[in-house]
């Protein structure tokens, strides 16, 4: 995990990169629009 977790008001935040990678997602960041960019493969085209 690039970034740690942190504890805010008794609740536990974690990187949405890490949890969506974890599900097999691909997370990539669009510098031009500034936003990350989460696919996730349609399990239904295998």
């Amino acid at each position: 995990m690039e970034t740690l977790l942190i504890i805010v008001n008794g609740r536990t935040m974690v990187p949405v990169s890490y949890i969506s990678e974890a599900l097999g997602a691909e997370v990539t960041w669009n510098q031009e629009m500034q936003k990350i960019e989460i696919v996730y493969k349609n399990l239904a085209d295998d």
